[in-house]
């Protein structure tokens, strides 16, 4: 199989596992959110930023140079495993013992319980990273989105049952330990890998340079992401941040997973490619084109039916988390731009070029959430932090472009159709939502709006012949022949 075929058959396959995921985890939040407080989300929220940033260091980026580097061994694989297995540990032992500490800092005493079953989350994932790794390097995502797929089920029937039997916030943390626990027999009868009783430093030191540059990445990146986070909860308290933290996780619960679902497949693809610089950049727009596509009217339109999403789907203690996901939307669209620029810095091996734009963009992004907590509401916070994303939508893309001679421009342009597109659809949207009667329940003007949403795009799109719309309808083209070809030779 051709690496067009090879990267077109994993993107199907993260498609297929990625929408039953979001479709599982959407169903499941509207459940738990319905069953739970706002501030249990916010103190999970407040234990997550500790432990979402150590585990940077559990990984400490050795799975991206494992499937970067063309040239791995059993030496390399096991030696990552077992330095792995020894940051995690430590990891896990820290914060069991010093989970008061953690709780003390917050002014919370409920955190001390939360931190200290999350702490085995290391260990217990640390086993989970080379084989893992090891099924993204071969692109076997129909192995992994099976997995992932099973495990949100499993996981998410756990969480529920607790929840609804007054569990509160320990559902949602035994819902992740449970995940990891039983990724770990799932991912290891996938890859019949095991490791050996190797650890050889030179192997170790080989990965080293890649990795230490692509975890400083990795700490400032996480840092600026979760300073709003860490300065709400210390400053504004559990539920405040439980809003916020919620209007921010739906907000960018779409773009994460159809950025996901590319992405696993887009860095050993251009990895492989990476001395072809035109190929690279050809299909880096390509693929930016494909998930504007998708993110921008999903983003654009969440601002037009926001309230109703909110007040149908979660219920009105939830109503703050409107405007918060308004502002946020908008931060969405210039992600959904942005984020892939990070593929570019991997894919050539410039890891250190991302460390340095981490150092400036993320420290910029600190700054403006930290003027937004001491104006003193997460409004202000939300706004700040869509100023940054504006200001910083250009260097993100021109930076890595020199790499591999791509213009800012060439980037928008070509998602420039779309963004119009949606926009009109978001418009009429809006207004149909006005004139819909008010005794209408919020749940169905919000089918009503995103039906008509979907038509009016789509509709748009082909009446107007947009490029990225040809692109999509000649590809799914060539692909369903291909598999028709394929079924009728295996037949």
């Amino acid at each position: 199989m051709s690496l067009k075929q090879k990267t077109i058959s994993g993107i199907a396959w993260n498609t297929i596992g990625k929408i039953s995921n979001q479709i599982l985890q959407f169903i499941l939040s509207v459940i738990l959110m319905r069953l739970l407080l706002p501030s249990d989300y916010g103190l999970l929220a407040m234990a997550m930023v500790l432990i979402g940033f150590a585990g940077i260091f559990s990984e400490f980026g050795f799975s991206s140079a494992l499937i970067q580097n063309q040239n791995i061994t059993e030496s390399h694989k096991s030696s990552i495993f077992w330095l792995n297995i020894i940051i995690g540990s430590i990891l896990t032992l820290l914060f069991f013992i010093f989970a008061d500490t953690f709780a003390q800092f917050y002014n919370n005493e409920n955190l001390t319980k939360v931190i200290k079953y999350l702490s085995f989350s290391f260990v217990i994932s640390s086993i989970n990273i080379v084989p893992g790794t090891l099924l993204q390097k071969e692109m076997r995502y129909d192995v992994i989105n099976k997995i992932d797929v099973s495990i949100v089920l499993l996981s998410g029937i756990l969480s529920v049952f607790m929840a609804f039997n007054g569990w509160g916030v320990m559902s949602l943390v035994f819902q992740s330990l449970f995940s990891q626990i039983v990724k770990v027999p799932l991912l290891y009868l996938s890859t019949k890998w095991k490791p050996k009783f190797i650890f050889n430093k030179n192997s170790i030191k080989e990965l080293f340079s890649y990795s230490a540059y692509l975890t400083g990445f990795s700490i400032i990146n996480y840092g600026a992401r979760h300073s709003d986070d860490l300065l709400i909860g210390k400053f504004m308290g559990a539920e405040s941040l439980g809003i916020y933290s919620r209007a921010y996780s739906l907000m960018l619960m779409p773009i994460t997973q159809v950025i996901s679902l590319v992405s696993n497949v887009m860095f050993p693809a251009l990895s492989s490619i990476q001395n072809d610089k035109e190929r690279v950049k050809r299909i880096f727009i390509n693929v930016i084109q494909t998930i504007a596509f998708i993110t921008f009217p999903m983003m654009i339109g969440l601002i037009a039916v926001a309230d109703n999403f909110i007040l149908g789907i979660f219920g009105s203690k939830w109503a703050e988390v409107t405007p918060i996901i308004q502002i946020l939307a908008f931060v969405g669209v210039l992600q959904t731009i942005g984020n892939p620029s990070g593929w570019i810095y991997t894919s050539q091996g410039k890891t250190d070029w991302m460390f340095w734009w981490g150092v400036f963009g993320s420290g910029s992004a600190v700054i403006a959430i930290v003027i937004g907590v001491l104006i003193g509401s997460i409004y202000s916070v939300a706004m700040a932090y869509l100023i940054i994303n504006i200001i910083l939508a250009y260097p993100v893309i021109a930076i890595p472009g020199k790499l591999i001679n791509m213009k800012f421009s060439e980037v928008y342009s070509s998602v420039l159709s779309i963004l119009f597109v949606s926009i009109i659809m978001a418009v009429i949207v809006f207004f149909i939502g006005k004139l819909l009667p008010k005794s209408l329940p919020a749940s169905i003007k919000l089918i009503i709006q995103v039906l008509l949403g979907a038509i009016i795009y789509l509709g748009t799109m082909w009446f107007f012949k947009v490029e990225a719309f040809d692109k999509i309808k000649t590809l799914t083209v060539e692909q369903f022949h291909f598999y028709k070809n394929k079924f009728a030779l295996n037949k």
